[in-house]
């Protein structure tokens, strides 16, 4: 998936890139959450919760990483929502 690859490529740009302030290098890390419009979507909202949802999963889950929420039309075998992430 494109979007994990982009969304891993930020997040590691950002967790190895000093941030300096008033002297002081501040850690910084993102947590970024993907979801894809199922064929089910009727408008963006849909994909965007569960792209919401996604990255309050990837904070829960120690934060500096990347979560995809797939459609529930995505997931093999059956329905509901299925997670994957990828670790930090």
């Amino acid at each position: 998936m494109a979007a994990k690859a982009s969304a891993e490529r930020l997040r590691k740009v950002v967790a190895t890139t000093p941030f300096v302030r008033e002297g002081k290098t501040i850690p910084l890390t993102v947590s970024i959450g993907i979801a894809t419009m199922g064929p089910g979507d009727r408008n963006e909202d849909a994909a965007l919760t569960r792209a919401d949802g996604a990255l309050y999963r990837a904070k829960r889950n120690g934060r500096n990483r990347v979560e995809i929420a797939e459609s529930e039309y995505s997931v093999e075998g059956g329905s509901g929502l299925g997670y994957t992430h990828s670790p930090q």
